[in-house]
């Protein structure tokens, strides 16, 4: 029996220590008399020169602020494991996209430059194949910027190859699109 009244003692004292923050210093120092030193209310009320009511009402307003604290901790905690879980099936669900994705540009890369349904000029089109470029995935292969280094491959070419990747929507396979299209 003595060892439950000790939990409870330390119990006490760690909820009080706890609330020091949130409760005045007086609200403070009377829960701490009441529960830990055991005093009783009419001392406590000779003590600070108040009524029995009003250490009553000191007591249970200090105790309705730190219930509301310990509810909001709840709520966070609460918050907590819901943006958590959300996190996580964002991950699954991201990871799960570009899996897709993967396999969706894997199929595009795959696809024959011949097949497209794009107008390709003469010029254009004996480059590539004279670079040994035959499909979408081989177009990429190679930085936009090495393509300049190559004779016959100008402006026109090169104007040719943007509206080509922009018909066919392969920006994001392009490490420096945005820069090389700048250029133009």
């Amino acid at each position: 029996m003595e060892e439950v009244k000790s939990l409870i003692d330390r119990t006490n004292k760690f909820y009080i220590d706890m609330s020091r923050k949130v409760l005045t210093e007086k609200e403070y120092e009377i829960v701490y008399q009441m529960l830990v030193n055991k005093k009783p209310i009419i001392e406590l009320a000779n003590d600070y020169n108040l009524t029995r009511e009003r250490i009553r009402q000191i007591y249970r307003d200090a105790y309705n602020k730190v219930k509301s604290i310990a509810e909001l901790f709840q709520e966070i905690d609460y918050y907590k494991q819901h943006r958590d879980k959300l996190r996580a099936d964002c991950r699954n669900e991201y990871s799960e996209l570009r899996m897709l994705n993967e396999a969706a540009n894997a199929e595009v890369l795959e696809k024959k430059l011949i097949d497209s349904a794009f107008p390709f000029s003469k010029r254009l089109l004996n480059m590539l194949v004279s670079l040994d470029i035959h499909t979408i995935g081989d177009l990429v292969a190679m930085p936009l910027q090495e393509y300049q280094n190559f004779r016959g491959f100008k402006t026109v070419c090169k104007k040719e190859l943007k509206a080509f990747i922009e018909f066919k929507h392969l920006e994001e396979l392009f490490d420096s699109y945005r820069d090389w299209s700048k250029k133009l």
